[in-house]
């Protein structure tokens, strides 16, 4: 079943020091037959929305089974990777394989808003960090009729320059639906995405149900769920979207 919850309606808690953290989607235990609220994800294990206040840092951590992905919403700031800080803004995806030390930075008066995505890991080895804008990437027409910017795709399907860095994640990209326009009903087979609309508002069409989506909703699609976006106004609908095998 397709699940939208929007960040504005969770209870957020602080976390990693300063952060003010609005959890999405968490991982479903197992073990328990009756997932709680939230718990969805089988191939990721988090989808958060941080916000980080002007003139503060988050902590100085790495996780040893876990890659990550954060992607900057609003404002601007730096991201120590390794030994190395990098100036981030809206609209970077940035990749942190496990075992890398990192630590998010904002020397500036205004919020720095980015979605953290978690995703563990089956196999452990070393992988190369990367951050890419949409605005650097040459959009494509996809096959549902969107258009479609790659960012992050799996070690192997081309250089590390190119975004081909993920490990167990399947893919991140951005897209984009002109107004008055939707996608064709398609589905991704072993692979579960959650979609998080940056701009704009419409509607996801799935299994006979319909729902509204706005800037801020995460939009949970389980392995194999006929999906549609629609545009139903005038402003261009944008998302991107996180996929991992299960």
């Amino acid at each position: 079943m397709v699940i939208v919850r929007n960040w504005r309606n969770q209870d957020p808690y602080v976390g990693h020091i300063s952060a003010i953290i609005w959890p999405l989607f968490r991982q479903v235990d197992m073990a328990d037959p009756k997932p709680a609220d939230m718990a969805q994800l089988r191939g990721m294990s988090g989808f958060v929305k941080h916000a980080l206040q002007g003139r503060r840092t988050s902590d100085h951590h790495s996780h040893d089974t876990i890659e990550q992905m954060y992607y900057i919403l609003k404002g601007r700031g730096q991201v120590l990777i390794g030994d190395e800080k990098r100036d981030v803004q809206e609209g970077d995806a940035i990749y942190l394989p496990v075992n890398l030390p990192h630590q998010a930075f904002n020397d500036g008066d205004d919020w720095m808003e980015h979605l953290i995505v978690s995703c563990p890991l089956r196999d452990v080895h070393q992988g190369t960090p990367a951050v890419r804008n949409w605005r650097n990437t040459p959009p494509v027409i996809g096959t549902h009729k969107a258009v479609v910017w790659d960012l992050l795709s799996p070690e192997g399907t081309g250089s590390p320059e190119e975004g081909a860095v993920l490990q167990r994640m399947h893919r991140v990209v951005r897209e984009t639906v002109q107004g008055r326009r939707a996608t064709t009903l398609h589905q991704v087979d072993g692979v579960e995405q959650v979609y998080y609309v940056v701009h704009g508002r419409g509607m996801v069409v799935s299994e006979g149900t319909t729902q509204g989506i706005m800037e801020g909703s995460g939009v949970f699609v389980p392995p194999g769920a006929p999906h549609q976006i629609v545009n139903d106004g005038d402003d261009w609908l944008e998302y991107v979207i996180f996929s991992a095998g299960v």
